[in-house]
């Protein structure tokens, strides 16, 4: 929910694209992302809504009072990000994303998708565990070498579209190995993290 007790308030003073970005694989700390159609109408619904309180760190950082836990809402031009506090204050302070990561995160990305949800996700982990599976199968050793490693790490990321119609949910995935990398995780044994 991310403090907002009103979600269609909220989103009628957004425009475009309502992304969310995971810190864990559990999804415990994570950000909502969004532009505002107009900053000081924003600001003025928030505080009324929402409740905002100014925080002492920072002149574009607020607290979501009367909800449970701890969410801060950040606004830096028309951008709105929602979060819990530490996570808001260490998007502001974090450096723009290096480009290589942005081109490997957009790499499956169609522009002209009609998608309602569309989900990038890092799927080194995976694959790194299923090419030290199938290297334990056909050598009877789990390590990785450097260099495969690296390329790995270099993959871009996989992309999942989900498209909700009257009757179905429409989910497209576009990954370096698909969805064989996972399968194959399931019947393969978990392999140890290789050796540094």
């Amino acid at each position: 929910s991310y403090g907002v007790s009103d979600p269609e308030g909220f989103l009628r003073h957004t425009k475009g694209e309502v992304a969310t970005v995971r810190f864990d694989d559990g999804g415990e700390r994570s950000l909502l992302l969004a532009h505002v159609r107009d900053r000081a109408t924003f600001e003025t619904y928030a505080k009324s809504a929402l409740g905002l309180r100014l925080q002492n760190e920072s002149p574009e950082i607020y607290t979501v009072s009367g909800v449970e836990g701890d969410f801060s809402l950040g606004l830096s031009g028309d951008q709105i990000v929602l979060g819990t506090s530490a996570d808001v204050v260490h998007f502001f302070q974090s450096p723009p994303m290096d480009q290589a990561l942005v081109a490997r995160m957009n790499h499956y990305e169609v522009p002209t998708t009609s998608a309602q949800i569309v989900t990038q996700t890092d799927d080194s982990p995976r694959i790194r565990s299923f090419v030290a599976a199938v290297s334990t199968m056909k050598k009877g050793t789990g390590n990785l070498a450097s260099q495969v490693d690296q390329k790995i790490a270099g993959l871009p990321f996989a992309v999942t579209e989900t498209t909700v119609a009257n009757d179905a949910i429409e989910r497209v995935t576009r990954s370096p190995l698909g969805q064989f990398s996972f399968l194959f995780s399931l019947v393969a044994p978990e392999q140890p993290p290789p050796n540094s």
